[in-house]
């Protein structure tokens, strides 16, 4: 006999439900700001560091997805909310990506928020697939941390920022 699974309740802690509901409008939104990140950087003849910004909002949708696909496997209904307009970003390199750098450490706080909050409620299960997304998290902070630091040493030298533009579309 099949076991009804529209009657089963959740593995997951509304709470914690609540908070990855809001995590992944956090990596939609998140995916939409380094699309734009993409055109605007296109647009002004940056083409490693437009390269650099689709790959990090193809990421971002893969998070999103992930987060999804676990709740669904817990057996979890999500409502996915409208992810909101991204914010023009600045025209200025070093200051697109220090915005780019605050929003990732914003993210990390959030799932580091969210695996403490799923840790107290007991639920293990959602702690330790967070432990896998907080690595993979931390490494998307530290490659924004690594453009901001080359863009900080290349300056106003045109030739510098050609050159970490060239090195950032191999990536």
């Amino acid at each position: 006999m099949k076991a009804d699974v529209s009657t089963e309740t959740t593995l997951v802690p509304q709470a914690v439900v609540s908070e990855l509901t809001r995590q992944i409008t956090l990596e939609r939104s998140s995916s939409a700001f380094y699309v734009l990140m993409s055109s605007v950087l296109d647009n002004m003849n940056w083409p490693g560091f437009s390269k650099w910004c689709w790959n990090a909002a193809h990421d971002d949708r893969k998070d999103a997805d992930k987060i999804l696909k676990y709740l669904s496997m817990r057996h979890t209904q999500v409502a996915i909310e409208a992810v909101p307009q991204p914010p023009d970003p600045p025209r200025d390199l070093l200051q697109m990506f220090s915005m780019a750098l605050e929003h990732e450490k914003a993210v990390t706080a959030s799932v580091n928020s969210i695996s403490q909050l799923a840790l107290t409620s007991g639920d293990h299960a959602t702690y330790h697939f967070l432990r896998k997304y907080i690595k993979s998290q931390l490494k998307e902070e530290s490659s924004v941390q690594d453009v901001v630091a080359q863009l900080v040493i290349a300056g106003d030298n045109s030739s510098a920022l050609l050159h970490v533009d060239h090195r950032i579309k191999r990536l």
